[in-house]
């Protein structure tokens, strides 16, 4: 589906519950991944965070697998933008534990 040369709008565009899990890291880095890098390849974003490109690449295209799937997973989407404070620090849950 996605590759390292799609661009975060073609995405976002195509399916608009990936904003969902771009806004996952507005928090840890400070802004909006989306309002600074829309029109950023996959692979810019993740050289400019020091992301994991192919697991990037991996989590969207299952996301996107799964909403055409299942409905559901927009629940999941939205339980993970809550950030949870433990110990003086945020946790926030991780795509991980709705994927697999």
């Amino acid at each position: 589906m996605f590759n390292k040369d799609t661009e975060l709008l073609e995405i976002v565009e195509k399916y608009p519950m990936t904003e969902n899990f771009f806004h996952l890291f507005d928090k840890p880095l400070g802004h909006c991944i989306l309002c600074e890098n829309l029109f950023d390849t996959l692979e810019n974003v993740s050289n400019i965070y020091n992301f994991d490109l192919d697991k990037l690449i991996n989590y969207i295209n299952i996301l996107v697998k799964k909403w055409n799937n299942s409905k559901i997973l927009f629940h999941f989407i939205t339980i993970l933008i809550f950030y949870f404070r433990m110990n003086n620090k945020f946790i926030y849950l991780t795509f991980n534990i709705f994927i697999f």
